[in-house]
């Protein structure tokens, strides 16, 4: 908590109005970025260390459907075993760290398989590059080729255009080949 706020997941209020989350929800939502780790993005708790602090009137089962629901929209990922009591991990799906060594990283719940092995991804993936199970998608390799080949050709022709060669108007220079390095597609 920096600042004296905590950032919240953009697009809460879309799954409010479709009756996606409710009210409830959205405070157990609230109350885990309140305890979460700033650092990480890890929340460690149990249903009923939510009833604790909980207003009045709520029900032990209200909180243990408020994490299922939370858990089922992909807004968090429990790593918890059924049947056992006490204290668990849940990840918090594109918490963005505020403060430590992963400081401008997003979680990505999704793609961690293992509370051992959390997925960070940096900020600057946008949304909109991510698909419905928050994995980016990588462009295919002829896209990215055939882009790097028209830039290629543009260079060329503004060059030889402002060049004093020898061609002749309306001539166009072949772009030459261009190979990319193997690195660049590596992840």
């Amino acid at each position: 908590m920096k600042s004296g706020f905590v950032m919240m997941r953009v697009g809460l209020q879309e799954h409010l109005v479709a009756g996606a989350l409710s009210a409830f929800d959205v405070g157990v939502y609230l109350i885990l970025h309140l305890q979460v780790d700033f650092r990480t993005g890890i929340w460690t708790g149990s249903a009923p260390r939510l009833l604790a602090t909980a207003p009045r009137g709520t029900k032990l089962r209200n909180m243990q459907r408020a994490l299922s629901r939370l858990s089922k929209i992909g807004f968090i990922k429990a790593f918890h075993q059924h049947g056992t009591r006490g204290n668990y991990r849940v990840l918090i799906n594109k918490y963005e760290p505020t403060s430590g060594a992963l400081k401008g990283k997003r979680l990505n719940a999704g793609r961690s398989d293992s509370l051992h092995t959390p997925v960070y991804e940096p900020c600057a993936l946008s949304d909109s590059e991510t698909d419905a199970d928050g994995v980016g998608e990588a462009a295919p390799y002829q896209d990215v080729n055939k882009n790097l080949e028209e830039k290629k050709w543009t260079k060329n022709r503004f060059a030889s255009q402002n060049s004093s060669s020898p061609l002749k108007k309306g001539f166009k220079e072949k772009p030459k080949s261009y190979t990319v390095p193997e690195d660049i597609y590596e992840q």
